[in-house]
């Protein structure tokens, strides 16, 4: 069976079939290239079956798959979308799949998940989606810490960490690992 068909008819406990079969082929001759956008709908997905089963698909693509890193982090802008989710279960593993993509990215391709996470942190966003973006960030400071300290160089992003680090209700302290006190001080907040 393709990826294309067993991401229309993923469930719950796919995950490791999927993930042996980009092992054993490659993302390319898999069709996790040609089909990821399929996955990020299902991690998107208003229904709480398929978002579990599309969220649980990349937390396991992520974990066990580095090879597929360049594709699951498309999955990153749904998962912390997903952190205001009205059930608790999709709450908790779009959390658990963002952290994960967050901890298991190359430190040489942790700047690629910025502007997903940047992008979840205007005002007008809720603030559990605001609070797991800036945790996404915190992860950062261990797995990737010389990266994080030369990333948000414009005012704009860093004033965007601000108001949405201090709209979550997080002091800086609270959160203040060593790169994003950087880019709070280096920039005069």
């Amino acid at each position: 069976m393709s990826l294309e068909e067993q991401f229309a008819k993923l469930t719950v406990g796919d995950e490791s079939s999927i993930v042996e079969a980009v092992k054993a082929d490659g993302v390319a001759k898999s069709g996790l290239a040609a089909n990821i956008d399929a996955l990020v709908a299902k991690c998107a997905a208003k229904d709480e079956a398929e978002a579990l089963a599309g969220l649980a698909t990349a937390k396991a693509l992520a974990e066990g798959c580095p090879e597929a890193e360049a594709f699951t982090k498309e999955c990153l802008a749904a998962c912390l979308e997903q952190a205001s989710a009205k059930a608790g279960s999709v709450k908790k593993a779009a959390t658990e799949t963002a952290m994960a993509i967050s901890k298991n990215i190359s430190p040489f391709a942790m700047k690629s998940l910025l502007p997903a996470i940047f992008s979840q942190l205007p005002v007008e966003k809720k603030w559990q989606t605001r609070e797991l973006a800036l945790n996404c960030i915190s992860t950062f400071s261990e797995t990737a810490p010389k990266q994080l300290k030369c990333s948000p160089r414009d005012r704009s992003r860093s004033h965007c960490l601000h108001v949405g680090h201090q709209e979550t209700g997080q002091g800086r302290r609270d959160c203040s690992h060593e790169g994003i006190s950087y880019c709070y001080w280096k920039q005069g907040y």
